[in-house]
């Protein structure tokens, strides 16, 4: 896709844009002394948006009369008249009114020399072949905007918890915003416990090499905290501090045999979480992203007969199950994306139910002995 959209050699792949969802603007004026930085932006009350009914809509009560104003639309959910998402801008009266409490703004690098997109080859280039974007994406420096806590020999495992755009009540037909945050605390809360217990495996098998635990997320840490409520593992959160391109948060593990220190970074930036998951030795997430963690052999016994005709469905429901049973299946795009940028990092998916110590020692053993995390 890459290859195809970045058109002519010396041509850029990100374009400036601006629109209710989001704006990247290169070289603007006036945000830093001596140079001209490029600025991106998103949307700080996309939950909240299009969720307001006029008093006009209000007052038309019958379906029929509602669908036929062309402000208004009859939601079958809520049984109501809503009204219709015309101007998403309009209640900001000025364009910094927009900037300054529409949007979350972040000063950021221009993004084609960021990613490596400036040094691709051309698209009929035989060396679109190998990983080449992998590889020009490592070939650029970072240092001087983006740390991601870790020094040279250090292994950095990075942990992905994604809380914000599961919240939306839409992710599913019969389930209501309330139920939909249970489930994705639970959900996460389930796989974050079981990071914490695979980090603390490698330290114990790598007494010699620090392990760096970095938690990434696109919620606060008293927020990605929360979700271990409950459960046999927790964080303290700690202090917060600043490196100039992120927040960073310190906490420490609560409820293991031997607790460890970890870093909540990046929060509200996504270059910053995408780098740094992009640079990590091990990157742990949601099960259904794949390559998930090892699971016991099962017995062999009858093979069972595959259903004629079909094929199988790729497309998982994003709930399953009802209750205090259901759970969120879903894939951050993040981490789809982290892992195409990635040149040596190792994905695993890791499952909401809790892993034993021995399927525990079980994966660790297989990462260490595959020399993925050398």
């Amino acid at each position: 896709m890459i290859a195809d959209r970045r058109g002519p050699p010396g041509a850029r792949y990100f374009q400036e844009y601006v629109s209710p969802m989001g704006a990247y603007l290169r070289d603007v004026d006036g945000l830093y002394d001596g140079f001209a930085p490029s600025l991106y932006c998103h949307e700080r009350d996309w939950l909240g948006a299009d969720r307001t009914v006029t008093s006009n809509c209000k007052r038309i009560h019958g379906k029929q009369d509602c669908t036929a104003k062309s402000t208004c639309s009859w939601q079958e959910k809520t049984n109501a008249c809503r009204e219709k998402s015309q101007c998403k801008l309009c209640r900001w009266p000025t364009g910094n009114a927009v900037f300054r409490d529409h949007f979350e703004c972040f000063v950021a690098p221009p993004f084609d020399e960021w990613f490596g997109f400036d040094a691709l080859p051309p698209a009929d280039d035989p060396g679109w072949g190998r990983r080449v974007v992998a590889e020009t994406y490592a070939a650029v420096d970072r240092d001087a905007l983006v740390d991601c806590g870790a020094a040279d020999g250090e292994l950095r495992v990075v942990v992905h918890v994604r809380l914000g755009d599961l919240l939306l009540p839409d992710l599913a037909a019969n389930a209501s915003a309330t139920a939909l945050t249970s489930i994705s605390m639970r959900s996460q809360g389930g796989q974050l416990r079981n990071a914490l217990r695979v980090v603390a495996e490698l330290r114990a098998r790598l007494p010699g090499r620090r392990v760096h635990a970095l938690i990434l997320s696109d919620s606060p840490p008293e927020t990605v905290a929360a979700t271990l409520e409950g459960l046999d593992v927790g964080i303290r959160v700690g202090g917060a501090r600043r490196d100039g391109a992120s927040h960073l948060v310190d906490g420490r593990t609560a409820g293991l045999e031997n607790g460890f220190d970890v870093s909540f970074h990046g929060a509200g930036n996504p270059l910053v979480a995408l780098h740094c998951m992009a640079a990590a030795g091990l990157l742990l997430g949601p099960e259904k992203c794949g390559d998930p963690w090892p699971t016991k052999k099962k017995k062999k016994g009858h093979p069972k007969k595959k259903k004629k005709g079909g094929h199988r469905r790729l497309w998982i429901k994003p709930v399953t199950g009802s209750g205090p049973n259901a759970t969120l299946h879903r894939c951050s795009s993040m981490v789809l994306f982290a892992r195409e940028l990635s040149l040596r990092g190792v994905y695993r998916g890791l499952p909401v139910e809790p892993l034993d110590a021995t399927a525990v020692d079980a994966g660790v053993e297989a990462l260490l002995g595959s020399g993925a995390l050398v």
